[in-house]
């Protein structure tokens, strides 16, 4: 391992390839440990849009030593809150609760990340569960506006493609589709280890440890990159049947960052993180992936990454994974 200090930030890189980062917050009551792969609806393509949302849902539906239900009464029997989000330009699950319990947090996750089964009977449970989602996500305008702006925006580039992804596709998406997936997109460079919250040195050695330990086997591959996005605007506009109101999205090229995109959602939809999380995710744009950057800067123009500060999480609004 080698680590690096920058003020209280701990950054390491594992022998594997895996990305470290420790951020101690002296005065919070609990920790926050996640897990980012750098895998979203932008590394998709058309053909297998849709596919980082459903594998998000389906991380939780069974591992190689736990099912479904072992997974949630061991966060339980630990009072932890566990969720996962999927966006764009990345993928992440986040567990939340006393600092004690983060290195046990690290071992969870992993598994979680690294050993899917994706159950047959799990499966076909939860792609109901994302078809009424995606029915849900037809019928509210506001969804309806973003997708019309985000073609307006991105054209045929695939950060135009909704998260949630068509419905023919979470029909028809198999069991081999998903791991496929994950064995070629969450490899060890991909992979980033955020614990934000209240631990010391010795807390962090044993984080560490855990992170060596839990991620030892994340298989060996290349970072993930992104087309350069070239921004093409425009008016877009569609009636939406059932609405009496009328909604408006608006956006512009400029400098702006990666911040605008996330301080942009977190407004519309009321997001809203614990101090542990919003340092996570700011550490996460800031230090760990420039070129994720510099994905989001090919659509806004340069832009100096000093500006870039995200204060909360880019949850999109289709992820109910428990």
């Amino acid at each position: 391992m080698h680590p690096m200090n920058t003020a209280d930030t701990l950054h390491m890189r594992l022998p594997g390839g895996v990305h470290v980062v420790l951020q101690p917050l002296p005065q919070a009551t609990t920790s926050t440990v996640a897990v980012f792969i750098n895998s979203g609806s932008a590394h998709e393509g058309a053909r297998l849009n849709g596919i980082s949302h459903f594998v998000e849902h389906m991380l939780f539906k069974g591992t190689a030593t736990r099912d479904a239900r072992r997974i949630n009464l061991d966060a339980e029997r630990l009072g932890a809150e566990v969720n996962a989000h999927t966006d764009k330009d990345h993928t992440a699950l986040h567990m939340r609760g006393l600092p004690e319990h983060a290195p046990q947090f690290v071992h969870m996750l992993a598994e979680l990340v690294l050993q899917p089964q994706f159950p047959a009977d799990e499966l076909e449970r939860e792609r109901q569960v994302l078809l009424q989602e995606h029915a849900e996500d037809e019928d509210d305008p506001v969804a309806a506006a973003f997708r019309l702006f985000d073609r307006a925006c991105f054209g045929s580039h695939p950060a135009a493609l909704p998260v949630i992804g068509p419905r023919r596709h979470i029909e028809s998406f198999s069991r081999a589709e998903l791991q496929a997936w994950v064995g070629r997109q969450f490899t060890a460079p991909n992979l980033v280890l955020g614990v934000a919250g209240r631990f010391d040195a010795a807390g962090a050695q044993a984080l560490l440890r855990a992170a060596e330990e839990a991620f030892a086997a994340a298989p060996a591959g290349s970072l993930h990159s992104v087309p350069p996005v070239v921004y093409e605007g425009g008016l877009a506009t569609l009636r939406h049947g059932g609405s009496s109101q009328a909604h408006l999205v608006l956006g512009f090229p400029g400098g702006l960052g990666p911040a605008t995109f996330v301080n942009f959602a977190r407004a519309t939809y009321g997001v809203t993180t614990t101090e542990e999380q919003a340092t996570m995710f700011r550490t996460f744009w800031r230090e760990t992936y420039p070129e994720l950057v510099e994905f989001f800067n090919s659509v806004n123009g340069a832009v100096d990454d000093r500006n870039i500060d995200p204060e909360g999480s880019t949850l999109d609004t289709y992820t109910s994974p428990m």
